[in-house]
C-alpha cells in the first residue's frame, strides 16, 4: 500500500489534522525574514487577531513588558534579560546540532493581539504565543472587534 501525496492534508480516524502548511509558511517567513503580517485566527472558539512575528520579537516585546509592568527596575531587568537570552540560547543549540535552517515551527508569535469570544472583547494589546497545532482555522487580515 502506497502513501498518499495529499496525507498532510487528510484526516484519519483518531488522529488530529497536522499543522496547516500555509500559516506554517508565514510563520516560517516571519522568523526568517523579520516581517510582520496580519492574521485573524479562530482556536475553539476564540477569535485572535494580530500581527504575525518572530520568535525574537515576541521575547524582545515580553522582556519590555517586564520593564514597564514591574515596579521594581531590578526585578524586571532579570526578567528582560533572561528573555532576551533565551532566544540567543536557541539560536546556539540550532547550531551546535549543525541544523542549516531553523526546526519547522511550532508555536505561532503574535503582537498587538486581540481577543474575542462570543461578542465579547477579552483583552486587546497583547503579545501572544500559540501552538499552531491548536489552529481551527485563519484569514488574512485583523478583523475590527470594535
Amino acid at each position: 500500500m502506497t502513501e498518499s501525496p495529499y496525507r498532510e492534508f487528510e484526516e484519519t480516524e483518531g488522529t488530529p489534522l497536522s499543522i496547516d502548511p500555509i500559516l506554517k509558511t508565514f510563520v516560517r517567513f516571519a522568523e526568517e525574514q523579520d516581517f510582520s503580517l496580519g492574521v485573524t485566527l479562530t482556536i475553539h472558539g476564540l477569535l485572535i487577531a494580530g500581527n504575525i512575528i518572530s520568535y525574537h520579537k515576541y521575547l524582545e516585546g515580553i522582556a519590555q513588558g517586564f520593564k514597564s509592568a514591574t515596579g521594581n527596575q531590578e526585578i524586571s531587568q532579570i526578567l528582560a534579560e533572561s528573555y532576551r537570552n533565551a532566544n540567543q540560547e536557541y539560536l546556539k543549540i540550532c547550531r551546535e546540532e549543525g541544523l542549516e535552517e531553523l526546526p519547522p515551527p511550532l508555536y505561532i508569535h503574535l503582537s498587538n493581539a486581540r481577543f474575542m469570544f462570543g461578542n465579547k472583547i477579552v483583552q486587546t494589546g497583547s503579545y501572544w504565543r500559540g501552538r499552531l497545532d491548536e489552529v481551527d482555522g485563519f484569514f488574512l487580515g485583523i478583523i475590527d472587534f470594535e
